[in-house]
């Protein structure tokens, strides 16, 4: 089952979240990816649907990772 749901996450969302956990911030993440702070931080909001809802990030002026990002 679990095979199933790493089937449908793109391989994107998992690059824009090692990107913005790694740099706690979409608009840095998005520069090292080549995309908009918007496009990263959907991406990554996209990721988060696929996690049963569990906020992987906070999303405040600047992105700081939650302790479900660190883990």
């Amino acid at each position: 089952m679990e095979h199933r749901l790493l089937d449908r996450i793109p391989l994107e969302a998992f690059r824009v979240f090692d990107a913005a956990s790694r740099h706690m911030n979409f608009s840095r993440a998005g520069r090292e990816l080549n995309i908009t702070r918007a496009a990263g931080s959907h991406r990554g909001k996209n990721l988060e649907l696929t996690q049963q809802g569990e906020r992987l990030f906070q999303r405040v002026r600047a992105t700081i990772p939650t302790g479900t990002c660190r883990r």
